[in-house]
């Protein structure tokens, strides 16, 4: 798979403040040939105006307005489980009040898909300066542990079609917290250790700035629902010479 299409992920609520400087750094990328969509879960800010000034100037950016909350998982999904994004297609996710922290931060990332990895994870660095707590693991460990891939966080998209739709909710709605223990710890089980890169560079920037993070909002939540998560059933490694 030699130069294949990203399709970059970008969930904004009321993050305002800092989705310029997000969607600037996705612009900026070296790797140019990707499709970032704009998923803008119910904002009251202006969000929606900084979103549009992107998408109206730059073919590459897609803006979508919610009518209803999906949180993240449901936006992910309202974008991944179409016909129309391929399933070879590597997807990133880069969240609306975070950045990249470097302008290759792409093409490292396609690089390793290109040898045949399915799902990359990584090492990044809070705003204020600190060191992020990323770490490789194996795949057996993540849902005994607490371990999941951290930030920057890439995969196939044929392995989220072959997520459960059930898998990524709480009581028949998305998740609304811990959303990446519902979607990330079944890609890992279908990838397998083998199928895994976890990368040592510095390659994105989480801002702890934003008091809308989840952990700030309600850290004990988070874990409640983030324990659901881990008790729903492991996944098999998906044979990735045929279609799920």
């Amino acid at each position: 798979m030699k130069n294949p299409k990203v399709i970059v992920l970008t969930t904004a609520y009321n993050c305002d403040k800092w989705l310029h400087r997000c969607l600037r750094s996705i612009q900026q990328q070296s790797y140019s040939s990707f499709e970032c969509h704009i998923l803008d879960d119910m904002s009251t800010d202006n969000t929606q105006r900084t979103a549009l000034t992107f998408s109206d100037n730059d073919p590459r950016f897609i803006y979508h307005g919610n009518p209803t909350k999906l949180y993240q998982p449901g936006n992910y999904d309202a974008i991944l489980r179409s016909d129309l994004i391929d399933d070879d297609a590597v997807v990133i996710e880069v969240d609306g009040d975070d950045w990249l922290g470097s302008h290759n931060a792409f093409q490292k990332v396609v690089d390793e898909h290109e040898k045949g990895f399915l799902v990359t994870h990584g090492s990044f660095m809070y705003s204020d300066g600190r060191p992020g707590f990323a770490k490789p693991f194996k795949v057996s460990e993540l849902r005994v542990t607490g371990a999941n891939a951290t930030h920057l966080r890439s995969w196939r998209a044929k392995l989220w079609k072959n997520i459960y739709l059930n898998d990524l909710m709480v009581n028949g709605k998305y998740a609304h917290t811990a959303g990446d223990v519902f979607f990330m710890l079944p890609m890992l089980e279908m990838a397998g250790d083998d199928r895994i890169k976890f990368m040592d560079e510095v390659l994105y920037i989480y801002n702890e700035a934003n008091p809308l993070n989840d952990h700030k909002v309600d850290m004990g939540e988070q874990f409640r629902i983030a324990a659901i998560g881990r008790s729903k059933p492991s996944y098999p490694m998906l044979d990735w010479g045929k279609s799920g």
